[in-house]
């Protein structure tokens, strides 16, 4: 409500609408808005949003970056992904702009990855302790070439690539870099070609 009131206040051309987070995407359906979001998928990430602050506060207490990411206790899983994680593969890597190959994937296309049997598709769990992210990263290599690297914007920072990177080199030898480079990935095309190969 507060918000709709500031908008008004200051963009009276603007029209606001106040809408129920349970029934949004219904609602704005005619505006191709999906109506399968993971509530709780976006819970966590506004928990991450929220817990940034006690996070700040801890980096506040150290003068080396990396004792602050060790006291962060962050706990890492890769695995293999399910079919139920599909859809946030999918969300991750349309929406992810900074660290990612640039491969974009629908649920269909990763349906059809995981028919291949030269193809692996990995997942990136991330939790620290203020709060569970949840899946923040995702992995795909195809006939050995790397297809999709991506990892959310709220696990930056925290040299979580490197670990993404490391397991890709235990994982496979050799293997080519698929890589559109946009000005906010750059930087990674140079880890990725320095790193793996």
């Amino acid at each position: 409500m507060f918000e709709c009131e500031v908008v008004k206040g200051f963009l009276p051309e603007v029209t606001t609408i106040l809408f129920d987070k349970k029934t949004i995407y219904s609602n704005l359906s005619c505006i191709s808005i999906p109506d399968r979001v993971d509530l709780d998928v976006m819970e966590k990430r506004n928990d991450t949003y929220k817990n940034n602050y006690k996070r700040e506060q801890l980096q506040s207490q150290f003068d080396n970056y990396n004792d602050f990411l060790l006291a962060l206790d962050m706990k890492i899983e890769i695995s293999e992904a399910k079919p139920s994680e599909y859809g946030r593969i999918s969300e991750l890597s349309q929406r992810t702009n900074r660290c990612t190959n640039g491969s974009r994937y629908t649920v269909q296309n990763l349906r059809e990855q995981a028919t291949r049997l030269d193809s692996s598709l990995y997942v990136l769990y991330l939790s620290d302790r203020y709060s569970d992210l949840g899946l923040v990263g995702a992995i795909c290599v195809n006939q050995n070439t790397l297809e999709l690297f991506c990892l959310s914007c709220r696990a930056l920072s925290r040299n979580i690539e490197d670990k993404m990177i490391s397991f890709i080199k235990t994982k496979f030898n050799n293997i080519k870099i698929k890589f559109n480079i946009t000005k906010t990935n750059e930087w990674l095309y140079q880890k990725l070609i320095n790193e793996i190969n």
